[in-house]
């Protein structure tokens, strides 16, 4: 089997062992079934990794034994950092009343790693907010909307900065809301789970189900078994869903606006929300490809009867592309995904591209006279391919004169990485902040390099020349290449030619013009600067909807 199907068949293989009676005539997502939401769908993506990676090591022959679960996730699921976590994002603001207001209330749910530097493209104005609903906020504000922003943080760490930022914008942290009590029926919840996993883990059933290729499973993962069924990890998510509960129940919201909409937090939103018959939209966050593990499903539900992966009432995404790809290679229903465009994109018909240039350059003591190569990274699938293509990359373009490199982290990686590797090649780069304004960036360079980042197709709508390098054997994620909207580096020896043809060439493909714009317009739809009025359009249809059903 080549590789680039490992994805696929660790997809593949998720979806069919879910569905295994494993334990009383039960599945994974029955067994973990807490109050008519599964927690299966909140372990998925933690168990996901840990299968894609044994696959891989199982198809090139490589030796399992290496094989670790990340004992990380004890920390990070710890109660004693879950407990500072929350007390510090607890402590302020306290909630105000809910008033009886005319005005039909949105409540947004989104992420820490989506806050940054908005606005700077038209005006030169520096300021900071969420760069997924900035516009959108405002739209719905303009229209007399009531808005309750409502900060969620994923990461292992305690963003404290962002945190004090985003409180200073009225945003509330989702932890505010949590119960002073857990309920009597989580505990006996955490008590019920702790017991079937005793059983579990003593029953051939359960252990010979783990298999790839008549090879047994359960010795590489019972590490991880142990900590989704430990009691920090349960406590977690049973707290994450009664908090959303009160946290809607004390918002009342008429509709529910989140970004990363796959994740837990967003999750039981959905589901807390679909009981009490309120509507939510789910915002798209990046692109989405074939191996999307979190949008590729054998089955899809927006009902209250079913244990299947729970979706938003409707998914605003960016294009065609991704529609075609939901509703049919996933199983969205075809009323649910609706193309909008994405609305951050609406200011990049107005930037000042010189202004923007010229502001960036002198902010990082740019010069103005080099050639400017803006390298994207990215978590890649470990810590060798990361490794490979960023010191690769840096190889190469310190071997080319008359050029500066900038650098810009994904929000959840580590600098200290980026640092190291250009240390160790000696070489001169920028690596501006995470929470920076990407488009100043790419506004700003002659070349973007990037794996499958969505930066490549920003850097597109931007007219920008894109160069994905490759160098891990597996299928790109994104058709950039395929659609000939970019060219494609699959060998470390191809990548200084490449690079040099396209730094000295105005035009390094014929074509490449014309399917840029061709797989853009599949991608995010008209970019027409009235992606966020098509939001709001599609947040009134719903609510006038709901209006006529109650």
């Amino acid at each position: 089997m080549a590789k680039k199907d490992i994805k696929d068949k660790a997809i593949n293989w998720m979806e069919d062992w879910s569905n295994l009676k494993i334990f009383k005539n039960k599945n994974i997502k029955e067994i973990l079934e807490y109050g008519g939401i599964s927690l299966w769908w909140f372990i998925h993506p933690v168990l996901y990794f840990n299968i894609e990676s044994i696959i891989r090591k199982i198809e090139k022959n490589e030796n399992l034994s290496k094989e670790k679960i990340d004992k990380k996730i004890k920390v990070l699921f710890g109660p004693l950092f879950l407990n500072l976590k929350d007390k510090i994002r607890r402590k302020e603001p306290k909630l105000k009343k809910v008033s009886h207001i005319k005005n039909k209330k949105i409540l947004i749910i989104s992420s820490t790693r989506y806050w940054g530097e908005v606005g700077a493209l038209i005006s030169g104005k520096k300021e900071k907010g969420d760069i997924l609903f900035d516009a959108i906020i405002k739209e719905l504000k303009n229209q007399n909307f009531d808005v309750v922003c409502v900060d969620v943080d994923y990461n292992n760490k305690i963003n404290l900065n962002i945190l004090k930022e985003k409180l200073e914008k009225k945003w509330i942290p989702f932890e505010i809301y949590t119960p002073k009590k857990i309920t009597l029926k989580a505990k006996l919840e955490i008590i019920k789970l702790k017991q079937i996993w005793v059983q579990l883990k003593k029953s051939n059933l359960f252990k010979d189900s783990l298999k790839y290729k008549e090879i047994r499973l359960w010795p590489l993962l019972k590490l991880r078994f142990e900590q989704i069924f430990s009691d920090s990890c349960i406590y977690r998510y049973i707290k994450i869903i009664e908090t959303a509960e009160n946290m809607i129940d004390k918002e009342n919201p008429s509709c529910i606006l989140m970004s990363f909409e796959t994740g837990y937090y967003s999750l039981s939103s959905i589901l807390i929300a679909r009981e009490r018959k309120i509507p939510s939209i789910g915002i798209q966050h990046g692109v989405i490809s074939s191996s999307s593990q979190v949008y590729i499903r054998n089955k899809t539900t927006r009902s209250l009867r079913s244990l299947d992966c729970p979706i938003p009432d409707k998914l605003a995404v960016y294009g065609k592309y991704t529609k075609n790809l939901l509703t049919k290679r996933s199983h969205y229903p075809n009323d649910s995904v609706i193309i909008t465009g994405q609305p951050r994109y609406d200011s990049l018909r107005k930037i000042d591209k010189e202004l923007t240039r010229k502001n960036f350059f002198n902010k990082y003591s740019l010069n103005l006279n080099k050639k400017t190569v803006l390298i994207t990274t990215q978590a890649l699938n470990n810590f060798k391919e990361r490794d490979d293509f960023l010191r690769n990359v840096i190889r190469s373009l310190k071997q080319i004169n008359g050029i500066q490199i900038i650098i810009k982290p994904k929000p959840d990686e580590d600098v200290n990485f980026h640092k190291k590797i250009l240390k160790e090649e000696k070489t001169v780069g920028t690596i501006i902040p995470k929470t920076s304004n990407i488009y100043e960036a790419i506004n700003s360079a002659d070349l973007i390099i990037t794996v499958y980042s969505t930066t490549a197709l920003e850097a597109m709508i931007l007219k920008k020349n894109v160069l994905i390098i490759n160098l891990g054997g597996e299928r790109d994620q994104i058709p950039y290449v395929e659609s000939g909207a970019a060219l494609g580096v699959y060998k470390v020896e191809k990548i200084l030619p490449t690079l040099k043809r396209m730094l000295n060439s105005k035009r390094p493909n014929k074509n490449l013009s014309k399917k840029r714009e061709r797989f853009v317009y599949e991608q995010i739809y008209k970019n027409d600067g009235k992606s966020t009025k098509r939001v709001v359009n599609l947040i009134k249809s719903l609510l006038s909807k709901s209006n006529e059903k109650s």
